[in-house]
């Protein structure tokens, strides 16, 4: 199975969400991005990432990229203070793609995915942990088999909201593959200055969740 696949984290204004601190706001590396595509990978499947925070882009550019690379699928990441940007990307993709798969995922889309599936472009909504509902949906997707059988989605069909039961949480991240590191620009990557050892960063996750 071949799916070409794009990975999206949507570009924001900087001095809008840190104000007189966007010199040295931190670039976060998309960690969640890189063990996804690496798990994609690992599958066969041929994925891109492209990370606004370190590669901004406008309308036109995504378009002329999206016209370029031709992604069959295209996911794009979610939290809350980039709502409006994964909005309009999602438009974007689907009136330059229209054939293409658009799928959001991150915190946002898990804990509203009513929300988000309403959004203009938007096919499907993976909640929770995304690295083996993707795969699975990506395999659905081109075997043209039905996706209410796949843990952890959000759909439409025939105009109603469908939710598909909760996957189970990973019990054992160490079954998962290195994280794509090779995907993204990694030395553009910066901490805030009083937290950064040494540079270029490097990241990863040893447990998942947060108490608060």
């Amino acid at each position: 199975m071949v799916a070409k696949t794009l990975l999206i984290y949507p570009s924001f204004d900087w001095q809008q969400h840190y104000g007189k601190m966007s010199k040295v706001a931190p670039s976060l590396i998309p960690v969640s991005l890189l063990y996804l595509a690496g798990y994609l990978e690992y599958k066969g499947i041929p994925v891109k990432i492209l990370d606004g925070q370190v590669e901004p882009f406008n309308s036109e550019n995504l378009k002329k990229l999206l016209l370029m690379e031709k992604p069959e699928i295209v996911g794009v990441t979610c939290m809350t203070p980039i709502v409006a940007e994964t909005k309009e990307v999602v438009k974007i993709v689907k009136e330059t793609l229209p054939d293409s798969l658009v799928v959001v995922g991150g915190i946002h889309p898990t804990i509203l995915p009513e929300e988000i599936i309403n959004f203009e472009g938007v096919d499907v909504i993976v909640r929770g942990e995304g690295e083996y509902t993707f795969y699975e949906l990506i395999k659905a997707y081109k075997e043209k088999r039905d996706f209410e059988k796949i843990k952890g989605l959000t759909f439409k069909k025939n105009g109603k909201i469908i939710h598909t039961p909760s996957r189970p949480f990973l019990k054992k991240l160490d079954e998962l593959p290195i994280p794509a590191y090779h995907l993204v620009p990694m030395d553009k990557y910066h901490q805030i200055p009083d937290s950064t050892f040494a540079l270029p960063l490097r990241a990863m996750i040893t447990s998942r969740g947060c108490p608060f």
